[in-house]
């Protein structure tokens, strides 16, 4: 009968000194496992940690457009309604500041649908781009995973 070994990282040595992903990956690969191609695994966990740092700068310049328009539409608001105060001081009668009320109400009320939905279209956009990127790695990921296991077992077949 066959005595089956076991291996046991010495994880001490492993996480010894280590600052950055790379300095993880360079310690990590010095370990062999058995029917594990490390090399490829190291590889694609570095395409990981790539894709984790697009996607936040993605994520975090998103934010900051939608941040900058926001702050634009709530300083046009501003304006508009310190305009809008003067024109109604400015009506001679009731009935024009009535009339003059409905219609800039009306207005605002447009405009803040119009900018309701184009920050709604900006948060949609990174959103999309986002998402594309994470499943395109997570699919990228997974065949890289297939090919990783599958190489050493190719090779003991053909042994």
């Amino acid at each position: 009968m066959a005595t089956q070994t076991t291996y046991t990282p010495d994880f001490t040595k492993l996480l010894n000194g280590m600052k950055t992903p790379a300095d993880f990956f360079k310690a990590f690969g010095e370990f062999k496992m058995p029917g594990i191609d490390v090399d490829s695994l190291m590889a694609s966990q570095q395409r990981n940690f790539e894709t984790i740092t697009k996607v936040n700068q993605a994520v975090a310049e998103g934010v900051q457009a939608v941040a900058k328009r926001e702050a634009a539409i709530f300083q046009s608001a501003v304006e508009e309604m310190n305009e809008a105060t003067k024109t109604l001081l400015d009506a001679p009668t009731p009935e024009e500041r009535t009339t003059k009320q409905v219609e800039m109400f009306k207005k605002s009320f447009l405009k803040a649908v119009a900018d309701s939905r184009e920050l709604f279209d900006m948060t949609a956009k990174w959103q999309q781009e986002v998402s594309t990127v994470m499943a395109k790695r997570f699919v990228e990921g997974l065949d890289e995973f297939t090919s990783t296991v599958a190489k050493p077992a190719a090779a003991a077949a053909s042994k």
